[in-house]
């Protein structure tokens, strides 16, 4: 799911993801998803503090 996501998201914002290896790619979708979850968090906590 969040590789396709990761994919949507790249091809939404015009990126040209080419990654030299499959470690690099894993990097890459981990970093989207760490900062995914990281604005959901901080948004959440927004929301509960309101």
């Amino acid at each position: 799911v969040w590789k396709s996501l990761g994919q949507l998201r790249a091809a939404q914002e015009g990126w040209r993801v080419a990654p030299a290896s499959a470690e690099e790619l894993g990097s890459f979708y981990h970093l989207r998803v760490a900062q995914e979850r990281t604005a959901r968090r901080a948004s959440q906590v927004d929301h509960a503090s309101g």
